[in-house]
């Protein structure tokens, strides 16, 4: 009976503890409601504009006040100097205005955004703005601008230059120059924080623009370290290849990547990439082929390609280990793999044709700088006429019986030919670069080479991109470059003659049956010295004027073996090629025209 009223005593205790507690938070409830009503209309207290107390009883007035305080006279000048240089415009004319508005705004929101326990804490809180003057952007940028015209002049940033890829001789130090221009951000900034205090006299605000150094001058042992820190890099030269297509890094891309005196030019590095992309990236090509069937002629032939994309985090690796470690990027024969993305194109040679002429088996480039022009339009005209020339299955091909007739009737012009020991001018001059270029194929696709010969001398043409002894002559008659299609399918001899860059291609395309080609025990010997210069007379330049048409080179002997191996391994064909070349000299035409 005790506990059971002991227990009552207890519930009713509680229940009038509770109802209490409620009252209270129900006062406490009302009583916030009504603190915090009293500022939707104006500014709490303890808000601070500029470590200012604010006075208004409500948003409106503190607006009001604020236009009336923070305002400045269109009419102030804001003179901006350097030194004792100075420039003058208006607050006017910098579209100077303070943002009252915004600032009320922002005001009001930080207090409307909270919920009423979060709006009590704001009333006792303090709080702080800074009423900052704005500034027109353009119209402050062109005040700033016109002092710099004045002020600035130009720096010159250090850097280093090979001018002769190998020659440590030709390294040139920019040692650079000392500049200096108005920094416009900064300066704005000045500005603005002018625009804050009185002005230092009744009619103007003086402002000291802040300004920059532009560029750095070395003096004699940096200019030293710099060039012993280029010399480092010279020899450098690694080529980058995929498929046909190559990159070279040589030294003198390498040095001028460096930031004198210490570091590396990102920027620069970026530079050099994106125009090797320029070289290197292409969009796929589809293959594209139409020829009569029974004469076997072509009207339309192009290789399907794929397309490029240069991998520019890949490359830049490469780049930067070249800068890291150049010793081991010194004499390098062996190319690297060029990072390259690719893309397939959709229509491939298999779909085009049914002789078996569905992907390339052989390729063959050669260089031809420095020829007359009469030698380059005979190169052209050769490749145009071997270009798409289909080889049947067993057939033997003759260089000579594919070009015909080789005379002026025929187009070719007259250029200096080799003929019994002399340099002569004859009709088809030329000609021998697109034989020597389809021979370096025909070694590349392993095919049966059954007639070739050397020049009598070494020609420079040849060894611009190879080593002497892979050049092939022909002539009218025996002195021929012949081959035998010895696969089961159709041979297509495609040829590319870019002109203004002196350059030929030669590929074939034909089914591919696994074999393999090496080219292993290149020697030379018995080097001779050049013979005398000799002078040509030649009545087409003015009399008193020479042109150089051959250069001097020594007699010297050539030989390479050439494997051929089928799929399984087992060699097909072996051959030694053998060059045996006469000394030459140079040779000049003397104008004896008027």
């Amino acid at each position: 009976m005790l506990d059971t009223l002991t227990q009552f005593l207890q519930t009713k205790k509680t229940k009038r503890l509770g109802l209490v507690a409620l009252l209270v938070a129900l006062f406490l409830l009302f009583g916030a409601r009504v603190v915090t009503s009293q500022y939707q209309t104006r500014p709490p207290p303890n808000i601070f504009i500029n470590q200012e107390l604010v006075q208004a009883q409500t948003y409106q007035e503190l607006l009001e006040n604020l236009s009336t305080k923070y305002q400045i006279d269109p009419n102030m000048s804001v003179v901006l100097s350097v030194d004792d240089i100075q420039v003058a415009s208006s607050a006017g004319e910098l579209g100077v205005w303070y943002p009252h508005e915004s600032l009320v705004e922002q005001m009001q929101s930080a207090y409307e955004s909270k919920n009423i326990w979060g709006k009590i804490r704001f009333i006792f809180d303090d709080h702080f703005y800074t009423l900052y003057s704005q500034l027109d952007e353009q119209k402050t940028t062109e005040f700033i601008a016109q002092l710099n015209t004045i002020v600035a002049h130009p720096g010159e940033e250090p850097s280093v230059e090979l001018t002769q890829s190998g020659d440590a001789d030709s390294i040139v130090v920019y040692p650079g120059a000392q500049g200096r221009s108005v920094d416009t951000a900064l300066t704005t900034i000045s500005i603005q924080d002018a625009l804050q205090s009185p002005p230092a006299s009744e009619s103007a605000y003086l402002v000291a623009a802040a300004v920059a150094s532009t560029g750095a001058e070395l003096n004699e042992e940096e200019i030293e370290k710099a060039r012993a820190r280029a010399e480092q890099y010279v020899g450098v030269k690694q080529v980058l290849s995929h498929d046909t297509t190559t990159v070279t890094i040589k030294d003198t891309d390498i040095i001028t990547l460096l930031n004198i005196p210490n570091g590396v030019d990102e920027a620069s590095i970026s530079a050099k990439i994106a125009e090797w992309n320029t070289l290197v990236g292409q969009p796929p090509q589809d293959a594209a082929f139409s020829y009569d069937p029974d004469t076997l002629v072509v009207t339309a032939f192009r290789a399907p390609q794929d397309g490029l994309q240069l991998e520019d985090e890949t490359i830049r690796s490469t780049v930067q280990s070249i800068l890291d470690n150049p010793e081991q990027y010194k004499n390098n024969p062996s190319p690297l793999p060029l990072p390259v993305t690719v893309a397939k194109p959709q229509k491939t040679l298999e779909s085009t044709n049914n002789l078996g002429i569905v992907q390339r088996i052989g390729f063959g480039e050669s260089w031809y700088a420095g020829s007359i022009p009469s030698r380059v339009h005979n190169v052209a005209l050769a490749s145009g006429r071997m270009n798409n020339y289909i080889v049947g299955p067993g057939a033997e091909f003759s260089f000579n019986e594919m070009l015909g007739d080789v005379s002026a009737e025929s187009g070719f012009q007259s250029a200096y030919v080799i003929m019994n020991g002399q340099t002569v001018l004859g009709d088809g001059g030329g000609v021998c670069q697109v034989s020597t270029t389809l021979f370096r194929a025909l070694l590349d696709a392993g095919l049966e080479i059954t007639r070739r010969l050397p020049h009598s001398y070494r020609v420079g043409y040849y060894e611009q991109n190879n080593k002497p002894g892979f050049d092939a002559t022909v002539y009218s008659g025996s002195v021929d470059l012949r081959f035998r299609n010895d696969t089961d399918n159709h041979i297509l001899i495609h040829t590319l003659t870019d002109t203004p860059s002196r350059y030929l291609r030669v590929e074939l395309y034909g089914t591919s049956d696994g074999r393999t080609t090496q080219l292993t025990e290149y020697k030379q010997w018995d080097k001779s010295d050049p013979l005398p210069t000799q002078y040509i007379p030649d009545p087409s330049l003015p009399s008193g004027t020479s042109k150089q048409i051959d250069w001097a080179v020594g007699g010297l002997k050539t030989s390479f073996v050439h494997t051929v191996k089928n799929q399984d391994g087992s060699i097909r064909y072996q051959n030694t090629y053998t060059s045996n070349y006469r000394p030459w000299a140079a040779k000049y035409l003397q104008g004896t025209g008027e």
